[in-house]
């Protein structure tokens, strides 16, 4: 039984869906042009054969990658366009029967009919399409797993997963039973899923039934994910779609820790993700009902510090063969739970297990504490994003919608900064800053004060707007008197916060090279320079063309005056015939040069 809050998390539900009925639009303007004759509805007479029908992969904003299989190899093109002309093509060409082709410059939330060329020949007839998204608009995904064995669940969830129009689908593993054999991908996955994936991208995760052949090596071989691992492949890998970002790992191995250049990676990714939505996706679950397999206290011990502290908000997990929903979780005890099942900024992730794909179901244990929901049942889960608000549900192949939550989030307004720090420079004091909310409403303001109790003096009258990264140089400082620094950041309601301090004096002196002495001379001359703080200096000496001719001096210096002396000799120990020659002082990025008279 659902909640009986489910209605009204049902209505949300069912109006966030009503934003992907473009998928149906689509196909309503493909089947009327067909019905008038416009198109043609058989695909000509051919030599090639379609092995795997086109699917697509890595969809972004402007680009997407498509791919397919033949029986002979050919090259490879893809013909597209928004009206059904098309006009468009792009192609690879490597003749191959693993066709993929990459198409760039499209625009998003926009809508693309096409068709798929081998060598010469037209393989489909041009009644496929995707559409980019942007990083606002709304969307549905799916999550489902344990599932490559073509049984009759498995067919009947497909037929539902299509019927939902999702924008994409994240699969938490065991996509091939029993062993993750080559030769049963297309008759247990693609052929199966087949006019869905033909429109939208479906990312997986390796279950450890998919690792008995070869370490995985035909999953790999198979699919067409992202490379941003640590490692370059595609065990695991993460990548963003509107406001959300995903992340897939592979864990495929109970009570053992998951790999530690993984989880290293797992933690500066996430970090490193602005987007509101934080989703993670793996095969064997930490949090999960205790039947058969259960959770596992060692890979929670080891991913929920990771989710906790950047901020993931639903966990999708495969392996066991039911369904189950956790409470949001802090450290494995559940949180808010008396609001569930309409969540307002929960504190912890929610725990899903989704292994109810297809293969045969694995009976459930008495509901433990942790547990908000669980059920042993063929299923599907669908997630819809609404700005900051999401609906999740719980569906069986007829439809029936079994389980059900929501999460509302509080836009974030509090601007956060990261790296601020003031430098010495002969100008003044330079102010350096990185804003990672992401956002660039409200604004900062710069303070400075003589030590930390203050008093403090604004320095920027009118606000600092906008995002990525500040500078800003107080000239007004006093050469060698220390100052404290402060950033007032108002967000976009007006709430002020203060961040931390930076403090820095002025240099006393000014980066500057004078004129060697003598000048002209005959074979040696020093090079007197200053420099307005510690650095690694170098002085050079080049020709009129600005070609080296001596490195005199490399070496970190403090700030303050300084002279080298050159003998008048090139980098081999040979006298540099008569002529004008330049010294040059080079600390960093900046530069200075005097120009020196040799006369022999």
């Amino acid at each position: 039984m659902i909640q009986s809050s489910s209605p009204l998390i049902l209505d949300r539900f069912a109006d966030s869906v009503r934003v992907h009925r473009r998928r149906i639009a689509a196909l309503l303007v493909f089947a009327t042009i067909l019905g008038a004759g416009l198109l043609a509805a058989v695909v000509p007479a051919s030599a090639a054969t379609l092995t795997r029908y086109p699917w697509i992969n890595k969809l972004t904003p402007t680009s997407v990658l498509i791919t397919w299989q033949t029986d002979t190899p050919s090259t490879g093109t893809v013909e597209y366009s928004e009206d059904l002309s098309y006009s468009l093509t792009a192609t690879d060409p490597a003749s191959t029967v693993d066709h993929a082709v990459l198409i760039t410059g499209l625009t998003e939330e926009t809508l693309y009919f096409y068709r798929v060329v081998s060598g010469t020949e037209q393989m489909t007839i041009g009644e496929d399409f995707f559409f980019t998204p942007s990083p606002t608009m709304p969307f549905m995904f799916v999550a489902f797993g344990d599932i490559g064995r073509a049984t009759t669940e498995q067919v009947a969830l497909a037929a539902e997963i299509e019927n939902l129009a999702p924008d994409l689908g994240i699969l938490t593993g065991d996509i091939i039973y029993e062993a993750g054999e080559a030769v049963n991908f297309t008759p247990q996955y693609f052929d199966i899923y087949k006019p869905t994936i033909a429109r939208v991208p479906f990312y997986t995760s390796l279950g450890n039934h998919d690792r008995l052949t070869a370490d995985g090596q035909p999953y790999l071989d198979a699919f067409y994910l992202p490379t941003n691992s640590a490692t370059g492949t595609e065990r695991y890998y993460s990548f963003d779609h509107g406001n959300a970002h995903f992340v897939c790992l592979q864990i495929t191995v109970e009570d053992t820790t998951p790999d530690a250049q993984m989880l290293t990676w797992l933690d500066q990714d996430l970090a490193a993700s602005g987007k509101m939505w934080k989703f993670v996706f793996f095969h064997v679950p930490a949090y999960s009902n205790s039947g058969t397999h259960g959770g596992d206290a060692t890979i929670a011990a080891a991913l929920e510090p990771i989710f906790l502290a950047r901020g993931v908000d639903v966990v999708f997990q495969g392996h066991n063969h039911y369904y189950t929903r956790t409470y949001p979780l802090v450290n494995g005890v559940p949180v808010n739970v008396a609001s569930n099942p309409v969540y307002t900024n929960p504190s912890g992730p929610v725990w899903i297990v989704t292994g109810g794909g297809g293969r045969g179901l694995y009976p459930i244990d008495p509901l433990s504490s942790i547990e908000a929901y669980s059920a042993s049942v063929h299923h599907v889960v669908a997630v819809t994003i609404v700005d900051n608000q999401l609906g999740l549900a719980a569906l069986k192949a007829d439809d029936t919608v079994f389980d059900a939550m929501t999460i509302t989030k509080s836009p974030p307004t509090a601007i956060t900064v990261a790296g601020f720090m003031a430098s010495a420079e002969s100008e003044g004091i330079r102010l350096s800053w990185n804003r990672t909310d992401g956002r660039s409403d409200g604004g900062f303001y710069i303070d400075r004060a003589p030590s930390e109790a203050g008093p403090w003096t604004r320095l920027t009258p009118e606000m600092l707007r906008g995002s990525g990264g500040f500078e800003f140089v107080d000239r007004t400082a006093e050469a060698g008197v220390e100052y404290v620094y402060r950033l007032t950041m108002v967000d976009g309601n007006g709430q002020e916060s203060l961040s931390t301090l930076a403090n820095a004096s002025r240099a006393l002196y000014h980066f500057a090279i004078d004129r060697p002495r003598p000048n002209p001379t005959r074979g040696a001359a020093s090079i007197p320079f200053t420099l307005d703080r510690a650095a690694q200096a170098r002085v050079l000496i080049v020709d009129v063309s600005g070609r080296l001719v001596r490195t005199v001096s490399s070496r970190s210096l403090p700030a303050g005056p300084h002279a080298v002396n050159w003998d008048g000799r090139d980098e081999s120990g040979r006298s540099v015939a008569s002529g004008i020659y330049f010294a040059v002082v080079r600390v960093g990025d900046r530069e200075m040069k005097t120009r020196l008279a040799l006369l022999r």
